[in-house]
């Protein structure tokens, strides 16, 4: 019997926890992704000029994640991408290849449904001749 006390007990507790500090994660719907998004890239000396590049989320990405990520493979002006939004973490890592394996890395941690923010990044001489090129960049819907 104190088993059946104990655990509804602890399940109740860790159920009314929330996030690391105390707050409860933000909740993503995936399909409040879906669409075309636009990157602005900010300038970076030496590396490249202000830019804009854009990406499409699919149907088929949202329908395919869950409650803590979603995948994304789709096309983008130049080639293809890959990578994931971590809702659980509210983070990003979205790979623009151009040709395998040279891109560009748009990652970060500002998440919401219709504003990724974060940085740009040289892959392997995809855009820059310099590999330690970056810059900010915020992704609109």
């Amino acid at each position: 019997m104190k088993r059946l006390v104990v655990v509804p007990f602890l399940l109740c507790c860790i159920s009314a926890c929330g996030g690391d500090d105390g707050t409860s994660p933000a909740a993503f719907d995936p399909q409040d992704f879906v669409g075309t998004w636009t990157i602005s890239i900010s300038a970076q000396a030496g590396c490249w000029g202000a830019g804009t590049l854009w990406f499409k989320i699919d149907q088929d990405d949202a329908d395919l994640a869950n409650e803590e990520f979603m995948n994304v493979v789709a096309d983008w002006q130049f080639g293809s991408l890959s990578g994931n939004i971590n809702f659980l973490h509210e983070t990003f890592e979205l790979n623009f290849w151009k040709t395998f394996p040279a891109g560009g890395l748009f990652s970060g941690s500002s998440v919401s449904a219709n504003r990724l923010e974060g940085t740009f990044a040289d892959k392997n001489g995809g855009f820059a001749l310099d590999p330690s090129c970056s810059s900010s960049a915020v992704a609109t819907k």
